[in-house]
């Protein structure tokens, strides 16, 4: 499975499955896409989600938020939609459903056969809390890996 590092600033960031940065901008896209916020770049916002969740730059994922949030109300504003983020996956408990993930229409051919199983919500809740940290200037980690726990056997 392909790892990708995703830093803002400072190269501060972290180390992750590409898949489940993935299924995180699947759930950016879709809160961006309520029309409930306002940002400077919105169209480069929308387009850089559908390069990610679309596969479209496998073995080269990159956040570009350093571009498209230019200005301190444009990070406000990114870190109010993470937390509505936050607060609807807090409230699917303990995984995210297989109907949920399949729900999800990437062009990425690959999607269906992937998410085959529930995932793990504490995994979505991680990604966003330490981009959220990133956002605020409170994330120190250069090359943390953020492990995902794919194993759902209990389930």
């Amino acid at each position: 499975m392909a790892e990708a590092k995703i830093v803002y600033k400072d190269n501060k960031g972290f180390w992750i499955a590409e898949d489940a940065m993935e299924l995180a901008f699947q759930y950016i896209y879709t809160e961006l896409k309520t029309g409930n916020y306002h940002f400077s770049m919105m169209e480069n916002l929308l387009y850089d989600c559908e390069v990610v969740i679309n596969g479209w730059n496998r073995s080269y994922l990159t956040l570009t938020w350093k571009y498209d949030l230019p200005n301190l109300e444009d990070e406000q504003e990114m870190i109010f939609l993470l937390e509505n983020i936050i607060v609807k996956l807090q409230n699917k408990g303990e995984y995210i459903s297989i109907e949920e993930l399949q729900s999800f229409t990437p062009e990425a051919t690959d999607w269906k056969n992937f998410w085959s199983k529930p995932f793990r919500t504490i995994n979505l809740l991680n990604i966003f809390d330490a981009l959220i940290k990133m956002l605020k200037g409170e994330w120190d980690s250069t090359n943390y890996d953020m492990k995902v726990n794919w194993n759902t056997e209990e389930i």
